[in-house]
């Protein structure tokens, strides 16, 4: 085929083409403005290793008059060096961002901030996307408690390994 013509590098390069998608669809908070933004406005939930910041964005919000994204999730991770070296920080960062991934299309239009405490290094993939569900189901049922409206996340979606 097509794919075994292509030198190593170019094989490389048709993938991150492919799949870079993937990588536009998360974006991040940038600057301490607009994480101060998200901590001051958002729901919050804690958990024993990690806690949640999310916040509806919508058109009257700094976030997106600053960014000017359209239907787009923003992610924000604060993982300290008390966590872990910097393999283990990365590590937990992936994870976060695939879980997110994962679950976009519930997420579009919102904001979050990720903030990992001690504990979080030893607990594995599963107990983490569990862990994170829970905790973001809790913060949807504040959020949704306080509107009126549904803000279009359906917390019944959101399962372990759907």
């Amino acid at each position: 085929m097509v794919e075994e013509l292509l030198t190593p590098e170019e094989q490389r390069g048709a993938l991150n083409y492919r799949f870079k998608w993937l990588r536009d669809l998360v974006y991040s908070l940038k600057n301490k403005k607009e994480f101060d933004f998200v901590y001051k406005n958002s729901k919050r939930r804690y958990t024993k290793s990690f806690t949640l910041y999310l916040m509806k964005v919508d058109k009257k919000n700094f976030l997106y008059k600053n960014r000017g994204v359209e239907s787009a999730f923003l992610l924000g991770l604060s993982i300290s060096k008390k966590v872990g070296k910097a393999a283990k920080r990365n590590l937990i960062k992936r994870r976060v961002r695939f879980i997110c991934r994962r679950y976009l299309e519930e997420l579009r239009d919102y904001s979050m901030i990720f903030v990992a405490k001690n504990g979080i290094a030893g607990l594995s993939f599963e107990d983490l996307e569990r862990d994170f569900l829970s905790c973001l189901r809790g913060i949807l049922r504040l959020t949704n408690s306080t509107q009126s409206q549904h803000g279009g996340l359906e917390t019944n979606k959101l399962r372990v390994g759907e």
